[in-house]
């Protein structure tokens, strides 16, 4: 499937779905809205039809370019305690997002 190619090198399997080409959702080669790839078993922390969001817990940093492997890093929440020591605790656990 040639529109494996969009799936920022997180992907090298996709599937063609007529749902997703009929409403525009995937990009294609040529970096438009009108692809119907959609990416499966998205690796690096990604997900999406594109592999261009990144999963629950995890943020792209600004400057960050899509086909970068770390393109997707954990979010996390600092904690300064009374002795001033800082603590980074991973936002999975918690039921927000920042």
């Amino acid at each position: 499937c040639w529109v494996c190619l969009v799936c920022f090198g997180h992907s090298e399997t996709c599937v063609y779905d007529n749902a997703t080409d009929t409403l525009h959702q995937s990009i294609d080669i040529h970096g438009k809205y009108e692809g119907g790839g959609v990416c499966q078993n998205c690796r690096d922390h990604t997900t999406g039809i594109n592999c261009d969001k990144c999963v629950f817990g995890f943020y792209r940093p600004v400057g960050k370019s899509l086909n970068e492997t770390d393109v997707c890093q954990r979010k996390y929440l600092i904690v300064s305690m009374i002795n001033f020591n800082i603590f980074l605790i991973p936002l999975i656990f918690f039921n927000f997002s920042l």
